[in-house]
């Protein structure tokens, strides 16, 4: 057959017979897969049913009592290596039915999402390791948890790479195609697209409290590595998500998702070490603010958010370091333009020009060109001086001395990709959000990175 797959009409029948192929080449995998979990749990479930009879009851000999404990622990591991090969199997059943079978995927989401989305439910026995630190030897039940822990590690990430694969294979559907059949024209729902988010946020670390082993210390220490691949995959998974999702994530659990999602990635930031790992959560901060616009939710979580990227920056600093610093110091700059984009120009009555990054020596004729225009225009004049938010009231006083120490210190980088960034933050806050702005400290400031970059010795910004 010589005709591309682009010249296939697809019709009602031709669907119907492309569904049961798909259903054909996953349903055996997915019922392992859903056996293979609900196994896992009745394994965990006899580890501690075990445990607690063993600190609760007589006791027994102690070397019984280890090669128990020893033989549960290796049946819950040999679990989660077959659960991932399960997965590997199906990520490879995905990648080969590929576009072609986009839409009989999007029709079986459902049944193919259960068992994806119910891995990420899947923890370690807590208990058992507080119940060995209360017992005789605590160092042996902690290392066998963090051995376990480890390989659940392992499972998240195999199923982060399924969930993007699935998504990016069902977001290939050719929508534009006008010679196909209005009722076989589909894409992913949202609800699917959130569900998964909520799946990937269960397997970050919080901030909060909770317990459980879904607190930051346990994750970052309670193991035997550090979970880059894991951050990573996660990150690009959600980004994968958040590129393909047209509703507005704002709105999606009256906003706690995404107050839950800011949390993952400013904790992943906070507490790894690896620049890679940074650099993704920065990404991903970045594909959140995108794709929700609520200004009022931003501006709840706004504190937060500008501590994370505050210390970050500081610490960067300390640890002179550059090469990927620099990638990192540029998104980090982006990030805050981003947010405070978000954040402020709905309240500065102001809509942003996402076109390009003027030169310092435009924005400082721009900002002339008002000054002239507010003397002679008192309607201007009666806006700028209208009874500031609770949030701008705020903003003037917690933010502008951090961010004016922030912004003389990206201004002197010796890149010019940061210095770049710097100047495209100090156009909003100059010129776009200048109503914002009560503290003389703030335009000052800004003025100032302006001016400096203007007579910048690499002329980079004087064009």
């Amino acid at each position: 057959m010589n005709a591309s797959q682009s010249d296939v009409v697809v019709t009602p029948r031709r669907q119907n017979g492309q569904t049961q192929v798909v259903f054909v080449r996953l349903d055996p995998l997915l019922q392992e897969l859903l056996q293979s979990l609900t196994h896992y749990q009745e394994l965990v479930g006899r580890s501690s049913a075990e445990q607690n009879n063993n600190y609760n009851g007589p006791r027994k000999d102690d070397h019984d009592e280890t090669n128990n404990n020893n033989n549960v622990d290796q049946l819950v591991i040999q679990n989660i290596q077959s659960t991932i090969r399960i997965l590997e199997k199906l990520q490879n059943a995905l990648e080969q039915l590929g576009p072609p079978f986009a839409l009989s995927l999007i029709l079986l989401a459902d049944y193919i999402s259960l068992p994806l989305t119910a891995i990420f439910h899947v923890t370690t026995d807590d208990q058992k390791t507080h119940r060995d630190e209360e017992h005789k030897d605590p160092n042996e039940g902690r290392r066998r948890w963090q051995i376990q822990r480890s390989y659940v590690r392992k499972l998240y990430c195999s199923t982060a790479n399924v969930i993007g694969c699935y998504v990016q294979t069902c977001c290939s559907v050719p929508h534009s195609d006008d010679r196909m059949d209005d009722a076989l024209r589909a894409s992913l729902k949202s609800s699917h697209l959130i569900k998964f988010l909520i799946s990937l946020a269960n397997a970050f670390p919080t901030s909060g409290g909770g317990g459980g082993d879904r607190k930051a210390d346990d994750i970052f220490s309670n193991t035997l590595d550090d979970g880059s691949d894991l951050w990573i995959s996660l990150l690009d998974t959600i980004m994968t998500i958040l590129s393909v999702c047209d509703e507005d994530l704002s709105e999606a659990w009256d906003g706690t998702l995404v107050a839950r999602l800011v949390d993952c990635m400013t904790m992943v930031l906070a507490s790894s070490k690896q620049q890679e790992v940074c650099f993704k959560s920065l990404q991903a901060l970045q594909c959140l603010l995108e794709s929700s616009s609520k200004h009022s939710l931003w501006q709840s979580i706004f504190p937060g958010i500008f501590a994370s990227l505050y210390r970050h920056m500081v610490g960067l600093h300390r640890q002179k370091s550059y090469g990927l610093s620099v990638s990192i110091e540029c998104q980090l700059l982006s990030v805050l333009t981003k947010l405070f984009q978000v954040t402020l120009l709905p309240l500065a009555n102001r809509d942003f020009d996402d076109t390009q990054t003027k030169s310092a020596k435009a924005l400082i004729q721009q900002l002339e060109m008002i000054a002239k225009k507010s003397q002679t225009d008192s309607q201007t004049k009666e806006e700028e001086e209208a009874e500031p938010s609770n949030f701008v009231t705020e903003m003037n006083q917690r933010v502008v001395a951090p961010l004016s120490v922030l912004l003389r210190q990206e201004a002197i980088s010796p890149s010019d990709k940061v210095r770049l960034e710097v100047l495209s933050l100090s156009s909003i806050l100059l010129i776009d959000t200048r109503k914002c702005w009560t503290s003389t400290r703030m335009k000052e400031t800004s003025l100032e990175i302006c001016l400096m970059l203007q007579v910048d010795p690499e002329g980079t910004f004087d064009g």
